[in-house]
């Protein structure tokens, strides 16, 4: 198995130890933290993920050029192009601290009003040893991009796996004995650590990549700055829809609706994670058809090829959260967090086409044709700001999802599917008209969920666990035998024919 199959397998598995973590994690952090200062935590991490901006899109165009220079055999500028990429992060290391430094001077600005003194003194402690976190984030971006340009998803995946895994592990006994939210972010910190020094380690030893510092030709850092602007847009777009939602109900309203909204957020952030796990692995092969004389209908196949199987993961995790969510948050986080169910729906469900689609982003990129789509993105992403704060004031966590879910689907489907059809050219009638055959197989579904739903009450944890694994089997055996195509039923085939072969 190749490394690209096993990256994808190891890219869900990431998922899964994430999913399995939070289970038992989050309801003891939640129960040792409390409300606010659980609200107080997650916000801090919302405003110090904006610094994390300040890398402008540089690690999303190493591929770009990395690929270009592999292609034509000139390791000596592959080199170079390693030694500007280190240069520019350790100084965007040093722009951090000061961006960190000043944020924390002049965070009584925002919170002054619905803080308590006690929650002001720590989001400054948080927002401090976050800062630092995040400079040590950023030279770690150089390396995983080589890694990843070099197609070892095997160490890239595990590398991510061991760090959301030893996260939880060392915070679990330091929260415990009583060191709260700041244990928890040392706890960040020193994984942080651990994954540069082995990052550093398997790119010189194991891939025996070099820097070259000498003769450096700094005009490329204009070329990747023209590439790398629209990816640093992106992710203000990006900053802009899934975050700034905290800041506006911390200014506005206060902790605990963050905590609450931040609950909700967990399950939008595991959705999206579940449709992008595999996108990853076929970045490379993107590139590639790009420069092939018929890329556009290779890339159309792969969309849909890839779209269906993200069809499959999406749609259930949706409408499984649909069905059990408002049950299972009730249960786990406790009844004070019922509206987190809520806000997760708004969040998740205008963007389910849009994860279907997900590789699409990637193309727009490689043919360097995202920025008008971006700036458009940018734009509404400004108008989620502006609808959300009156929307905020009036119906708390639910007004600012609801904002949120208006202008993302605008963005991210409608928009989107524009410019994958008339800028890339890319045949979107065809992609729709294959998602359009998973129609019978969704009513069937829906119409079981909606059953489960009118006569079985949901009130135990046994109750919600049968209830959870009846229903998957049955989602599982209408899609077999009511949305499966030719390829994925053969595919499923030599899956359990692979099971079944005895060892040896």
């Amino acid at each position: 198995m190749n490394q690209r199959k096993i990256g994808a397998i190891l890219s869900y598995l990431n998922i899964f130890v994430v999913i399995l973590t939070q289970l038992i994690y989050t309801p003891i952090m939640l129960y040792i933290l409390g409300q606010n200062e659980f609200g107080v935590y997650s916000l801090s991490e919302s405003i110090i993920a904006y610094l994390g901006l300040l890398n402008f899109g540089f690690s999303g165009s190493y591929l770009k050029f990395y690929s270009k220079y592999k292609l034509e055999n000139d390791i000596l500028s592959i080199k170079r192009l390693n030694a500007i990429y280190l240069i520019v992060f350790i100084g965007i290391s040093i722009l951090i601290f000061i961006g960190g430094y000043t944020i924390v001077q002049n965070i009584n600005s925002i919170v002054d009003r619905t803080f308590t003194i006690d929650e002001i003194n720590l989001t400054k402690v948080l927002l401090s040893i976050m800062t630092i976190n995040m400079a040590v984030m950023m030279p770690n971006n150089v390396f995983s991009a080589i890694t990843v340009a070099h197609e070892k998803f095997i160490f890239a995946k595990s590398l991510v796996i061991l760090k959301n895994l030893g996260s939880p592990l060392i915070s679990l006994p330091i929260l415990l004995l009583g060191y709260g939210s700041k244990g928890m972010s040392y706890a960040l910190l020193f994984m942080s650590i651990i994954s540069l020094v082995l990052n550093i380690y398997y790119c010189k030893q194991k891939l025996k990549i070099g820097f070259e510092f000498r003769n450096l030709d700094l005009s490329i850092i204009k070329e990747i700055s023209s590439f790398s602007i629209f990816i640093f847009l992106w992710s203000i777009v990006d900053q802009l829809n899934w975050q700034i939602g905290k800041i506006l109900l911390a200014s506005l309203v206060g902790s605990a609706a963050v905590a609450i909204y931040t609950i909700g957020m967990q399950f939008n952030s595991l959705f999206i994670a579940f449709s992008t796990a595999i996108c990853g692995v076929f970045t490379p092969q993107i590139y590639k058809h790009v420069y092939e004389p018929d890329g556009n209908k290779k890339l159309t196949e792969l969309m849909i090829k890839v779209g269906r199987i993200q069809f499959y993961i999406v749609f259930f995790v949706w409408i499984i959260f649909v069905i059990f969510g408002r049950s299972f948050i009730m249960l786990w986080a406790g009844k004070e967090f019922e509206n987190s169910y809520y806000v997760g729906l708004l969040l998740t469900t205008p963007i389910i086409i849009a994860l279907m689609q997900n590789v699409g982003i990637e193309i727009l990129r490689a043919y360097n044709k995202h920025q008008m789509r971006t700036m458009l993105h940018m734009l509404l992403a400004i108008i989620n700001v502006i609808i959300s704060i009156p929307l905020t004031k009036m119906y708390g966590e639910i007004g600012c999802a609801i904002g949120t879910c208006i202008s993302t689907f605008v963005s991210s489907t409608l928009i989107s599917n524009y410019f994958y059809s008339k800028v890339i050219n890319l045949d979107i009638k065809a992609v729709f008209k294959e998602f359009c055959k998973f129609v019978p197989a969704m009513v069937i579904v829906a119409v079981v969920g909606t059953i489960i739903t009118m006569f079985k009450e949901i009130s135990t944890w046994i109750d919600l666990v049968v209830g959870g694994l009846g229903f998957t089997i049955i989602y599982v055996l209408v899609m077999v035998y009511f949305a499966f195509n030719d390829y994925e039923r053969a595919l499923l085939r030599r899956v359990i024919g692979m099971l079944k072969e005895p060892k040896r």
